[in-house]
């Protein structure tokens, strides 16, 4: 009996144990649902907007979803960002809705962007889903309609670029472009000056004036969690142009630091009552530059003392036998930890000469 219940057990094993592996290493999944209520209506009716966006499964890297609604003439009216989900989120069910009233006839979209960043559903490294849907605005008054601009509104053009594109936590950077009339084929040769841009970013939102160049320019803290965020920038249009929008991504991450190692300059033997100087040098792994100024932890048999590197601590030989010496550099935002064994510093007894006698040659 005993012989067959472990069998049973080892059979019970090897049945479960690929299971668990599919469970362990298997990528996140998803689900999207999104929806308009009512789907059409006349100039001035307002929709709603709802989104259920569920993720299982993240073991590694950020997902988050990001929401906008645009109207006829490509204007963003709404945009949001979720929070960034970890594992430690998981399982995430994350629903919302919003509310927009029509003001111009056409076709209004409203989206939402699932975004895995770090591991995804499709294997890579980053995916982005998305999914939309579409409210009809029509125009009572027979004017026009569809995704065309009001009679007498110039389309424009909305540049966006951000510097750095990649920016270390808490950092700042910056967002500008530019305002043009897109009704020239040369756009770029006709700016619009006065326009006010809308730029949102992580919650954040900004408002810059274009200059006489069509440039405009804002500036953004980076936020304390890693991962690529998108900041959006929008013209809402006025009586002579048409409203546009535009959106550009920066990566928020720590930068990799610096390998760097630890020289300790020490006799390697004293006599009894010789005073001992114990310098620690820290020097970048690359450039071999000393690095002055850093806290360093100079370890001294049993005890420990916290000096500056480039620095020398000194000590006095009181007793013969042998002093353990070693340093230590925690690392900070520049540079890796690193550490130096050191060894040990022999101290011996100064040898004396005793003189017993003291004659001339044949005495």
């Amino acid at each position: 009996m005993r012989g067959e219940a472990v069998a049973s057990a080892a059979l019970m094993l090897l049945l479960l144990t690929p299971a668990v592996w599919r469970t362990v290493n298997s990528s996140p999944s998803y689900s999207i649902s999104i929806s308009v209520t009512p789907e059409g209506g006349s100039v001035g009716d307002s929709f709603t907007t709802s989104v259920r966006v569920t993720v299982h499964g993240l073991q590694a890297g950020t997902a988050y979803v990001t929401l906008w609604t645009r109207d006829p003439g490509g204007a963003e009216r709404y945009y949001r960002q979720s929070p960034q989900w970890t594992y430690a989120d998981m399982p995430v069910d994350y629903r919302t809705a919003w509310t927009l009233t029509s003001d111009k006839a056409g076709t209004w979209t409203s989206c939402v962007s699932l975004v895995f960043d770090g591991e995804a559903p499709d294997g890579s490294g980053y995916q982005e889903i998305t999914r939309c849907v579409y409210f009809e605005a029509s125009d009572s008054g027979g004017g026009g309609g569809g995704d065309d601009p009001p009679p007498g509104k110039k389309p424009t053009k909305l540049t966006i670029a951000v510097n750095p594109d990649r920016v270390p936590p808490s950092q700042t950077f910056s967002v500008g472009g530019g305002l043009f009339d897109a009704s020239q084929s040369d756009w770029w040769n006709y700016p619009i000056a006065g326009a006010t841009i809308t730029v949102t970013f992580n919650g954040q939102t900004k408002t810059a004036t274009t200059s006489s160049s069509g440039g405009w320019s804002v500036v953004f803290t980076a936020p304390s969690q890693e991962g690529t965020y998108t900041v959006r920038a929008s013209f809402a249009g006025n009586s002579q142009y048409d409203g546009t929008s535009a959106s550009a991504t920066v990566r928020v991450q720590r930068p990799s630091k610096k390998n760097c190692i630890i020289e300790l300059i020490y006799p390697e033997k004293v006599h009894v009552g010789d005073f001992v100087n114990i310098t620690v040098v820290l020097r970048d792994a690359e450039t071999h530059q000393e690095i002055r100024g850093r806290p360093v932890i100079l370890y001294v048999d049993a005890d420990s003392h916290e000096i500056e590197s480039g620095s020398t601590f000194t000590i006095r030989a009181e007793y013969p036998g042998t002093i353990d010496v070693g340093a230590r550099f925690e690392g900070d935002e520049q540079y890796d930890a690193a550490y130096d064994p050191g060894g040990l510093i022999e101290i011996w007894t100064r040898p004396s000469i005793e003189i017993t006698h003291v004659g001339r040659g044949g005495e």
